[in-house]
């Protein structure tokens, strides 16, 4: 049963891939379109910078396949593999720079835990600060093909950052799975810009402005303005978040 599961999963985050990839192809063909219509010069600069933060991102993975061991999935606790697994856990924390300090003894499944748990603070860090760049910049920009691309290469430089914190990979599947979110999440921070979300913003803000300044003119649209520029913001922070929980 599980192994169904996990092979549908795998089935899925391979067509998310696939669709998300098409979905980059296309965003890119409008940007440099876009820059084409002020300058043939800028929308080449524009291409050539787009497909070296492409194969940036593309080397990076790679090497990170390379350089970072895949630690198996931990044995049932009591089990005879049990103790081997947790000996190869406490023998790549003790390597790790981050847990300088730390005693960790193979032995002592308490001392491992801890230094696991010192990890997860320093990588909660790490995601909150990516979510608080996604905030800024997504809520600044209002530009749904910009958004989408910074959500992206937040989020890759974001689970390059947690591989190095950690120094070791999950499985083959469970990457596959990890940059489908990151895909999806990309996805959907373009689509939510494609969202009319000033019917629901728009009673919200009269009802505001008028208890409190009055029919000031123009501030209604200010306040509309602001409202979806932190609403953006938020979701696109949120889509981050969750990419880094589940990485």
């Amino acid at each position: 049963m599980v192994s169904g599961i996990r092979n549908i999963a795998y089935i899925f985050s391979l067509i998310a891939l696939f669709l998300f990839t098409l979905f980059l192809v296309n965003q890119t063909t409008q940007l440099v379109t876009l820059c084409a219509a002020f300058s043939p010069a800028l929308a080449k600069a524009c291409l050539y910078v787009l497909l070296a933060i492409y194969l940036t991102g593309i080397f990076s993975v790679i090497w990170i396949l390379r350089e970072h061991p895949e630690i198996p999935s931990p044995p049932e606790r009591g089990s005879e593999d049990y103790p081997r697994f947790l000996a190869l856990l406490a023998s790549h924390l003790s390597s790790n720079p981050l847990l300088n300090g730390i005693m960790i003894d193979p032995a002592d499944e308490a001392s491992v835990k801890l230094a696991l748990d010192r990890l997860d603070e320093r990588t909660a860090e790490i995601v909150k600060m990516e979510a608080s760049t996604v905030f800024l910049v997504t809520a600044v920009s209002q530009n749904g093909v910009f958004d989408s691309l910074t959500v992206l290469t937040v989020q890759v430089r974001m689970i390059w950052k947690l591989a190095h914190a950690y120094r070791h990979r999950p499985g083959l599947k469970d990457m596959l799975c990890l940059y489908a979110n990151v895909a999806l999440s990309a996805f959907f921070s373009r689509q939510f810009e494609d969202l009319d979300t000033t019917e629901h913003i728009d009673p919200v803000i009269t009802a505001v402005t008028a208890a409190t300044v009055g029919e000031i003119p123009g501030l209604k649209a200010a306040g509309a303005l602001l409202a979806r520029s932190l609403l953006d913001g938020t979701a696109n922070a949120f889509l981050t978040l969750r990419v880094g929980l589940i990485c």
